[in-house]
């Protein structure tokens, strides 16, 4: 979950989207990535958490944002 912060607030994408599918694979909650990237949205800024939220949604995260 460390590298998904940081790759959420380097903006690395792609790199981001594989960690993300690996995350929900090894059964990581949707309730856990949440706190992950609200704490990238107090570390590295709303805009890099808000996109990090879409690709989560994008690879096949429900809705985490909720």
């Amino acid at each position: 979950m460390i590298t998904t912060s940081i790759l959420a607030a380097l903006g690395r994408d792609g790199e981001l989207g594989l960690h993300l599918r690996t995350a929900k694979r090894l059964g990581i909650s949707e309730d856990q990535l949440r706190q992950v990237l609200m704490h990238v949205s107090i570390y590295a800024g709303v805009p890099a958490a808000n996109h990090a939220f879409s690709l989560a949604k994008d690879n096949g995260w429900g809705n985490p944002i909720n």
